[in-house]
């Protein structure tokens, strides 16, 4: 099975959706949030460091201690 993405005008999303729902070999999965797509990888990993941060807290770094090395001139 081949996956795609495809860009859609807003107003016409409800239209594609509605066209593509008639095509039993379609599978359509709406993972919207806000104007961000991820893939299934995507949330795959973030799931990870997720759990890495929930078994160990210190795994999570303190932003008061790095934000002066993250925005450096």
């Amino acid at each position: 099975m081949k996956q795609i993405s495809i860009q859609i005008e807003d107003d016409q999303v409800p239209f594609v959706i509605d066209l593509l729902q008639k095509f039993d070999f379609v599978k359509i999965e709406e993972k919207f949030h806000d104007q961000f797509l991820l893939t299934t990888r995507q949330i795959e990993l973030v799931e990870i460091e997720r759990n890495k941060a929930k078994e160990n807290p210190e795994y999570l770094l303190d932003w008061d201690d790095i934000k002066d090395s993250v925005f450096k001139d």
